[in-house]
């Protein structure tokens, strides 16, 4: 018996028939720019302060030599941990030996002046009672009493600065910490002031930035600060401003420091003198419409953006700018709500053009 294949061949080429038809229509849909857009709506609009800032560690301290004198030790690297009381380096002190001795000493001498004057200031008073001198002789004994008072005072207070240094030849860590910078580097002998090395707590960091001195009238004291650390890309981390400087520290472009606290920064490997970014959440505007940066082409002054209509067609619309943040502009007027905005607009884009919105 012969297969009846008649029906099957046309149900097969009917299919097809319909695919290629499907396709045919869908193709110039599928060689259309293809834009991402956003949809204008009523929102609070956040007003941010952007400032330049660098990582430092909350707690640091730079080691001074305090006198001059040759390195007879040295227990430290660049990068190695310390801790409070370890012995860093050592001074020798043959150069001020000399000095320390003459203090001491001057210290012993004004004490036999003063005990002297002590006796003196006696003898004298006997000696009147017995008017054997005039009063003028005993007000003279105790005003030689009452200097050398004073040169023992002055003295002591010599003796102490001089044994601050004196003492000052074994460089100690202050705290815990690390070594985070070799400044004596390689040299054999130090100066008196002379950067021997910085100790910090890279466990707790702080952010200092520098604001603009016409936006700081904006920052207060526990404002919420967005961080956004470059040498880790998209990671934002969040923060507080903690405290404010009382003046500026650059005579060109005058800026006030700001201090801000770092929240949850435990699980990064930061590092002091990183780079990043702090966004300083001064205040906000309600019921704006906004639009993202990116979305507004201002090349000739006047500001404009791309609007899709609901059949798909693009129109370029001149607007008006109001305030702005890092991320995005409020539109005052020329754009209405629910109206969809091309975010990234093209060179090569024309009024009336056909475009897909991207899902």
């Amino acid at each position: 018996m012969r297969e009846r294949k008649g029906p099957w061949i046309f149900l097969t080429v009917g299919t097809w028939s319909i695919i290629v038809a499907f396709n045919i229509a869908l193709s110039p849909r599928r060689f259309l720019p293809m834009v991402q857009v956003e949809t204008a709506h009523i929102d609070t609009f956040p007003l941010i302060v952007r400032a330049p800032a660098v990582l430092q560690p909350k707690r640091s301290a730079v080691l001074k030599a305090k006198f001059d004198g040759p390195v007879i030790s040295r227990k430290y690297q660049e990068g190695a941990e310390v801790h409070e009381g370890d012995l860093l380096l050592e001074i020798g002190r043959d150069r001020i030996r000399s000095d320390f001795e003459s203090k001491s000493n001057a210290v012993g001498n004004a004490k036999a002046d003063l005990l002297q004057s002590k006796n003196e200031v006696k003898l004298q008073k006997r000696l009147f009672a017995k008017q054997a001198v005039s009063e003028t002789a005993v007000r003279e004994a105790e005003r030689a009493l009452v200097k050398a008072a004073q040169s023992l005072q002055l003295a002591i207070e010599e003796l102490a600065l001089e044994k601050d240094r004196w003492e000052s030849n074994r460089v100690v860590a202050p705290f815990n910490g690390s070594v985070v910078n070799d400044a004596l580097g390689q040299d054999h002998e130090v100066t008196s002031g002379k950067e021997l090395l910085t100790v910090a707590d890279l466990s707790d960091y702080e952010l200092k930035t520098r604001v603009d001195e016409l936006d700081i009238g904006q920052v207060k004291i526990g404002q919420d600060v967005e961080i956004r650390i470059q040498a880790y890309g998209g990671t934002h981390l969040q923060g507080k401003v903690l405290r404010m400087g009382t003046q500026t520290e650059s005579s060109a472009l005058p800026e006030i420091p700001v201090f801000i606290q770092l929240e949850n920064a435990s699980a990064l490997h930061l590092l002091p003198k990183l780079s990043a970014e702090a966004r300083i959440h001064v205040g906000d505007d309600p019921d704006m419409i906004s639009a993202p940066l990116s979305a507004v082409d201002n090349a000739d002054g006047r500001p404009k953006i791309w609007v899709v209509d609901r059949f798909g067609f693009i129109k370029r619309r001149e607007v008006t700018l109001g305030k702005s943040n890092p991320d995005r502009v409020e539109i005052t007027q020329g754009l209405l709500i629910n109206e969809q905005i091309c975010v990234s607009p093209e060179p090569r884009w024309a009024n009336g053009m056909k475009v897909r919105i991207a899902s």
